[in-house]
């Protein structure tokens, strides 16, 4: 008798806890899945099953939805909160995104929107960053070339999945820059009117052994014999069309994410270009000059995501001080005659379109450099290494602000955080950053991005 009970008993406590259950609250978002705001609704999605929420596709307890305000500025976006109804208010694509990012870090660290109040969001500066140097082949190199780490990543510059997770982190993070470049990245990009053989197919890696004797000024890291037989191997077959629609997907990666794609050179190299149409490395080559000039308008048309081309002389165009004018002539006449070539012809792209020039190191931009450009029409602005010192103990950049100074009415300045790997320790002190950024000029300075040499 008394087993019979207990089993009558069991069924109703179960009936009666599982009516004591709490049910989960539900989300839902309404968004255009073809905006790249579907990201930051993936990152809600996750967030909101972590929180212990169930997402539906419409009707949830709890109702997200996105919307643009044209008086709004670019990245700039409204959270408003009524009872259970979230609305994510942006001027753009990026501002919506990130307000999606915002409330999905609200959900993930309270567990639920009791906090969640009003609020408005503007970005400090413009840009925010990184710089990649990636490996590209063996005939086109940059500075680590000579490194195991080319060995080992070559084949992750030609994979899409690589730039798209990169893509992802830099968007959680609100980067919004990517500053992209070897000494060199043409001839694995564009494919140049009147100069067609320059341009590589396929993809190599050097297999022999590297030594001291490839110079850090990186003019010597591609030699002829890294192409004799045994001496190297094919990565991946491409052909530069092939490159091109590679580079185009990349770049849309980018875009989707709210991510500016930014050309970084140095000049001269020519190191598979090199005896092709009598172009050398020597800037008073005249058929050199025309190459490279064709190249970037070419680049530029190619690509139409590219928002900047940042260019230096780097180790390989350092000439004697009393040539300094001839020098900034060849930049007037390469680089700004290239884009000038592209702006005129669209109007809309000259908006948001910068070109900028390192001041760093053998490259001090003076009044003769900035002489050359006094009735250039576009947008330019200074590259300024962070207080040239790379001492990440300062927060208070005053070489940076000195340049500022020397600036002619109308330049800007882009700062390039500069510490090697020692930056990553420093930025992760968020009073550091935050006394750092206070100090930027925000009048005069559109941003920054982190880089290093290798």
């Amino acid at each position: 008798m008394k087993r019979r009970i207990l089993w009558l008993i069991s069924p109703l406590a179960i009936t009666l806890l599982a009516g004591c259950e709490k049910s989960k609250p539900t989300l839902s978002v309404q968004f255009d899945a073809s905006n790249p705001v579907s990201f930051s609704v993936e990152q809600i999605k996750s967030a909101a099953e972590k929180s212990g929420f169930d997402y539906r596709d419409s009707n949830g307890d709890f109702q997200v939805s996105f919307a643009y305000d044209k008086t709004l500025k670019s990245q700039q976006y409204r959270i408003e909160k009524a009872d259970k109804t979230i609305r994510i208010i942006g001027g753009d694509d990026q501002g919506l995104m990130y307000g999606g990012l915002d409330l999905a870090e609200e959900l993930e660290i309270h567990g639920n929107f009791d906090k969640l109040e009003n609020s408005e969001h503007s970005p400090y500066l413009e840009y925010r960053g990184v710089s990649v140097r990636p490996p590209m082949d063996l005939r086109n190199p940059s500075y680590t070339n000579n490194g195991d780490s080319t060995r080992w990543n070559l084949e992750n510059t030609w994979d899409i999945n690589y730039w798209k997770g990169l893509f992802d982190r830099m968007a959680k993070m609100r980067y919004n820059l990517l500053s992209f470049g070897t000494v060199n990245s043409l001839p694995s990009m564009v494919k140049v009117p009147g100069y067609e053989e320059c341009a590589l197919n396929d993809v190599y890696e050097y297999t022999g052994q590297y030594d001291d004797t490839y110079l850090g000024n990186c003019t010597n890291m591609y030699r002829p014999e890294h192409m004799q037989e045994g001496n190297y191997r094919l990565v991946k077959q491409m052909t530069i069309d092939e490159k091109v629609a590679f580079w185009k997907d990349v770049m849309q990666a980018a875009k989707d994410r709210g991510i500016y794609w930014q050309m970084s050179t140095m000049n001269t190299y020519t190191f598979s270009e090199e005896g092709h149409y009598g172009i050398t490395s020597h800037r008073d080559n005249a058929i050199t000059r025309d190459y490279f000039k064709k190249a970037y308008q070419a680049l530029l048309e190619t690509y139409p995501l590219i928002y900047e081309i940042k260019t230096t002389s780097g180790e390989n165009m350092d000439y004697p001080a009393e040539e300094e004018l001839i020098t900034a002539k060849w930049y007037r006449e390469v680089y700004g005659d290239a884009v000038k070539a592209v702006l005129d012809k669209d109007p809309e792209r000259a908006k948001t379109f910068y070109l900028g020039f390192a001041g760093v190191g053998n490259t001090q931009l003076t009044d003769t450099f900035y002489s050359v450009w006094n009735d250039y029409p576009y947008k330019l602005y200074v590259n300024k290494r962070y207080n040239d010192t790379r001492l990440l103990s300062v927060t208070k950049c005053t070489d940076n602000d000195g340049y500022i100074e020397s600036m002619p009415e109308g330049w800007s300045m882009m700062y390039n955080v500069r510490g090697e790997d020692a930056y990553h320790l420093t930025w992760g002190d968020p009073d550091f950053a935050r006394e750092f950024c206070r100090n930027i000029k925000q009048d005069r300075v559109l941003g920054w991005h982190f880089a290093n040499d290798g």
